[in-house]
């Protein structure tokens, strides 16, 4: 009897042990690409972004944190969009955050958004989305226009 007691928990440990290093790397595996899933593409600060389309400058933005996951860049701190119309500065928008698509070719800026020309066009709403292909913004949401 001693012995089969002896063997027993020889097998008892030897599967403890297995069970002990299995959830051990499971936990592991698992962690490491919890970490790779929520680590963005792409991130900078301080970023300077010129949209060009057909050759010409369309727009420039200055942002604070820009961070880019697959075909999309989220814009944090906008400090500044310039709109340009036929080479020249048209539009200055200010905005918290956006979105650039650069595939489709849209431009979206949200929370806060103005926009002001020189000659005494004011805009403020709550979303504009700037379609390169057409040259236009469209806007949604609460908006203020003077002119």
């Amino acid at each position: 009897m001693p012995r089969m007691r002896k063997r027993s928990m020889i097998i008892g440990i030897i599967v403890i042990m297995c069970i002990t290093v299995f959830a051990v790397f499971f936990r592991a595996n698992n962690h490491g690409q919890a970490e790779l899933e929520l680590m963005p593409g792409v991130e900078f600060e301080n970023v300077e972004l010129v949209g060009i389309h057909q050759g010409k400058r369309q727009w420039e933005l200055i942002s604070g944190q820009l961070r880019q996951e697959k075909e999309l860049v989220y814009l944090d701190q906008i400090e500044q969009v310039v709109l340009f119309q036929e080479g020249q500065p048209k539009y200055y928008v200010y905005a918290d955050h956006g979105i650039w698509n650069r595939d489709q070719g849209w431009l979206q800026l949200n929370n806060n958004v103005t926009v002001d020309d020189q000659a005494g066009f004011h805009l403020r709403t709550n979303r504009l989305i700037w379609h390169a292909d057409e040259e236009v913004f469209k806007f949604t949401g609460d908006t203020v226009i003077v002119f």
